[in-house]
């Protein structure tokens, strides 16, 4: 265990104890100068962590602080991950992929407090400012999953959406394929990256990146999506480690959901969670542009539309926007 994760872990056994650089150094095997620029950096990434001479350091006692310590305790089978748990990244998904070049196993998780680089859908930016929401990604690998690849964005979507209702008693809707809704604002959205094994053809695995906008920021939305985006809770509304439990909510759902005898559990949640249903939308398939009115989402996660000259599709992907 490197010895920034361990720093995080034994301070969050300790939340809200003091515990002295010197005792932190020799539980650790590491010098105190060596603690101390650890500390340093954490708190440059944005860990609330305090510091008092004489006394030591210790996480402040309240902070949804995001650690593996506070996951773990909430998961099913907590033995199924390996966690990685960092302050400020560039990229949740950039970093797992290169992981996963270099052999992670699946059920590798990287979580972050904030993203620099944070990527939606068609190479959109996520906002992902510190100590408001969640970010994290987990790997796949083929033998992990047993539905097809183009169906795992509206499983991951029916996990964060049961994630969300079960942590925080907020209902949302789902916006195919993969954002969640609540309120008429987008407070989640989902980034599915695979690659393709070039000897066998085969998947060599599969990334899903789940981004998660929890409390209200203490800067505005970016003027760009200030109109479109939101929170899952309200001004002032917190959780007591509500960051974590949510992780490991969505974790456990997904398990469930991505299960072959669940599959169509998932598949009427889906469809029941839609908020496009009667909607009139712009499809977007490559190159493809047209308007449509919004049927139904169907048991194999399609969307269903009706363009403009009468004309029935039923998508397996693409971009749809609201007018």
């Amino acid at each position: 265990m490197n010895i920034v994760k361990s720093v995080l872990l034994t301070l969050e056994k300790n939340r809200g104890e003091w515990i002295s650089g010197g005792k932190l150094a020799d539980k650790l095997g590491v010098s105190r100068n060596t603690i101390w620029r650890t500390m340093n950096n954490l708190t440059a990434e944005g860990y609330p962590i305090e510091s008092v001479t004489g006394r030591g350091y210790r996480l402040k006692v309240g902070q949804d602080v995001i650690s593996e310590l506070g996951i773990r305790p909430f998961l099913n089978r907590p033995d199924a991950y390996t966690f990685e748990c960092r302050g400020t990244v560039d990229s949740t998904n950039k970093i797992l992929k290169e992981l996963a070049r270099n052999g992670a196993p699946t059920g590798t998780v990287i979580v972050a407090d904030s993203q620099q680089s944070g990527r939606g859908r068609f190479g959109r930016t996520f906002h992902s400012p510190p100590g408001t929401g969640v970010y994290f990604s987990f790997l796949l690998r083929p033998d992990a999953y047993h539905a097809p690849v183009h169906i795992l964005p509206a499983i991951a979507a029916v996990a964060t959406s049961e994630g969300i209702r079960e942590t925080f008693g907020v209902e949302n809707g789902i916006k195919w394929v993969n954002d969640i809704y609540i309120d008429g604002r987008k407070v989640a959205g989902i980034l599915t990256e695979a690659e393709i094994d070039l000897e066998t053809g085969t998947q060599a695995y599969v990334v899903i990146g789940i981004g998660i906008n929890i409390y209200t920021p203490i800067q505005p939305f970016p003027e760009e999506i200030s109109q479109i985006a939101g929170t899952v809770l309200g001004k002032n509304e917190t959780l007591p480690n509500g960051r974590n439990r949510l992780i490991a909510a969505i974790l456990n759902h997904w398990e469930y959901y991505s299960s072959p005898v669940h599959l169509a559990e998932c598949s009427h949640l889906f469809r029941a969670r839609s908020v496009l249903d009667g909607q009139t939308v712009d499809v977007t398939i490559g190159r493809e542009t047209f308007s449509a009115s919004v049927i139904e989402c169907d048991e194999k996660f399609q969307l269903i539309v009706e363009t403009d000259k009468g004309e029935r599709r039923a998508l397996s992907y693409g971009e749809v926007t609201l007018h």
